[in-house]
């Protein structure tokens, strides 16, 4: 049983970090953005731009071990 709940575990752990992965890949999205519609950056810089923030959020989320508090799972049950 206890080989059981360690992999459901691991299981929302992993969950999590694909939360995260999605953020700063849209954060990197939103700057790219941004910067090419509104910031008036040619492509290239913009480009630069997202990836600086897409790379920057993920390495910081893995220094400091970043994870989204409480995210509900279907099962109504608080992940930590």
């Amino acid at each position: 049983m206890v080989a059981h709940t360690r992999s459901g575990q691991r299981a929302k752990t992993e969950a999590i970090y694909e939360w995260l992965y999605a953020t700063c890949a849209f954060a990197g999205a939103g700057v790219y953005w941004g910067l090419l519609e509104c910031g008036g950056f040619t492509e290239s810089y913009a480009l630069l731009g997202g990836l600086f923030v897409i790379v920057a959020t993920r390495l910081a989320a893995v220094k400091w071990n970043c994870c989204f508090p409480g995210i509900r799972d279907p099962g109504g049950s608080s992940v930590p």
